[in-house]
């Protein structure tokens, strides 16, 4: 019957665009856009987001809604939605959050004030499924520069690289070199050459054996002093330091094991990480390429007493069930959606395969 509740709670917002579940408050859909927007990142249609107040209005609409689809007496639709408030209550209570399907998640905060996580889709009716066209602006072009050639040395009226007019500058320019090489040359000069070799520092002078010698020396001091201080004790004293020292030991080794890092999913540890179990678990159940087919598997889902998930693939609208991890068995409640809604539904979220009955 909550399932049943939350799933009349969405459909009444999805359709009259406010709903008042009693003292919890209202929840409303808000108009982000109502025209299709243009910007650098892109092209974003009209849409739609909720919103909580917890300021309570006339919930009576509701109710009568309530009666008509749960098929009874106004009498008793008010009672049921009464019990239903106070289940949340309860939840908040204990849990300091409640998951309401179809809506998003209500929490409480350290002031006592209730805080609200949408589902982050658009609940435009027209525009429910329509993504958005992400496009990046051309990148301004490169302009290529031409390389300056560097002027041509003139020698007198001639050219530099015309050595057949000045064949004698040619040569004389390089008569010297070789003449000076010959004389640098000769037997009797030696080939080496010396240099100053830089003076060594204390360390360096010292070198690495004397440091290992220095390092021994001060641990053989820090035991020294650790053993006298122990034999200045009493053995009481002694005794319950030694057992204060293993306590903490075990204490820390504890705290390691019972960290995030190897926190057990059951027999899903394999499939399942904390990131997964905090965004919730993701079951396809069906890709459409018709905005309105969609729409009506939407719909089916919310009937179903389901929160839908909904997302932009490959030019497809894929719609499916999202849900708490820990709350079903995988298996199990795969099998139980196949059944209900959809033979082809398969995990998204865990990317856990579950073979078909």
């Amino acid at each position: 019957m909550q399932l049943d509740i939350s799933k009349c709670i969405a459909n009444f917002l999805f359709k009259n665009e406010a709903v008042s579940i009693g003292d919890i408050g209202s929840f409303y859909l808000t108009l982000d856009n109502d025209v299709f927007i243009h910007n650098d990142h892109g092209i974003h249609p009209p849409s739609k987001s909720i919103k909580f107040t917890q300021e309570a209005s006339d919930d009576t609409q509701f109710v009568v809604f309530l009666a008509n689809q749960l098929k009874v007496s106004i009498e008793r639709a008010d009672a049921l939605l009464q019990v239903y408030v106070k289940n949340l209550k309860q939840k908040l209570q204990q849990n300091g959050q409640v998951q309401i399907f179809g809506i998003g998640k209500l929490l409480k905060n350290n002031d006592s004030e209730l805080e609200f996580s949408g589902l982050g889709q658009n609940f435009h009716k027209d525009y429910a499924f329509l993504p958005s066209l992400n496009f990046s602006p051309l990148p301004t072009p490169t302009v290529l520069k031409s390389e300056e050639k560097t002027p041509i040395e003139k020698i007198g009226r001639v050219s530099a690289l015309d050595t057949v007019s000045a064949p004698e500058a040619v040569n004389s320019a390089s008569a010297e070199p070789i003449k000076s090489t010959s004389m640098e040359n000769k037997p009797y000069q030696s080939s080496s050459y010396q240099y100053d070799e830089p003076e060594k520092g204390l360390v360096a002078t010292l070198g690495f054996p004397f440091w290992i010698l220095i390092a021994l020396f001060l641990l053989m001091a820090f035991l020294l002093y650790k053993g006298c201080g122990s034999m200045t004790k009493s053995p009481i004293q002694t005794a319950q330091d030694a057992v204060e020292e293993t306590a903490a030991d075990v204490a820390s080794a504890v705290d390691g094991l019972t960290g995030n890092e190897t926190k057990d999913f059951g027999k899903y540890s394999d499939v399942l990480t904390q990131e997964i179990v905090d965004q919730g678990c993701v079951i396809i159940v069906g890709s459409f390429k018709r905005q309105r087919n969609a729409l009506r598997m939407r719909e089916k889902i919310m009937n179903k007493g389901y929160q839908p998930y909904s997302e932009f693939h490959n030019g497809l609208n894929r719609i499916g069930i999202q849900f708490e991890c820990l709350d079903h068995d995988l298996v199990d409640f795969i099998q139980k959606i196949r059944s209900d809604i959809e033979p082809k539904a398969w995990y998204r979220i865990p990317g856990y395969k579950v073979a078909y009955e």
